[in-house]
């Protein structure tokens, strides 16, 4: 699988439904706020826009809340591939139509703040879409430290500030994977 490190990537929405006859992939979860440009060919698809496998596209339709993207040739892709994995496209297909709304690529580079001390905690790094919740992936003095997207977890995004508000749950520290020593 390919990676992808474009730092102007927007997420749409996450797949629900491939149908390989038809080859096309219907989005739930759809980010609502944005239109795509007709001149978008190109999607990636993955958990992280930062392992994204590139995709070539005919084209978009939305339809009752959903997109359909209609991939452009027969797809060698099995539909286990494509189930529950986030899509992204460049942001220069992207027109926000609705200002205050944000999607989660705009949270990339946000400082994260103890909401109870006013400690910087880290810097959001990656953003993984998984079927329960998304995860933050936020890097700190000790390495990257998962923070998953709930209510109990996330208590205010300021993207004026570029900075989220958390409530540190007991053992989040815990999972922090230490960073790796580079000079092995």
């Amino acid at each position: 699988m390919g990676s992808s490190s474009e730092n102007s990537m927007i997420y749409l929405g996450t797949i629900e439904h491939f149908n390989k006859n038809l080859n096309l992939i219907k989005l739930k979860d759809i980010a609502e706020g944005y239109k795509i440009q007709d001149g978008c060919r190109v999607i990636f698809v993955g958990f992280s826009r930062n392992f994204a496998e590139k995709l070539i596209i005919k084209n978009f339709e939305f339809l009752n809340n959903k997109i359909v993207i209609y991939l452009n040739e027969d797809s060698e892709f099995e539909n286990n591939f494509f189930i529950n994995k986030a899509v992204f496209v460049d942001e220069k297909f992207v027109e926000n139509i609705k200002p205050d709304f944000y999607l989660v690529g705009d949270l990339l580079n946000c400082k994260v703040v103890d909401i109870e001390t006013g400690d910087l905690i880290g810097i959001i790094s990656d953003v993984s879409i998984l079927p329960g919740n998304d995860v933050w992936f936020v890097t700190t003095e000790s390495g990257e430290m998962p923070v998953p997207v709930i209510n109990d977890v996330i208590k205010k995004v300021d993207l004026t500030e570029k900075c989220v508000y958390i409530k540190l749950l007991d053992g989040l520290f815990d999972l922090i994977t230490p960073k790796k020593d580079e000079k092995k």
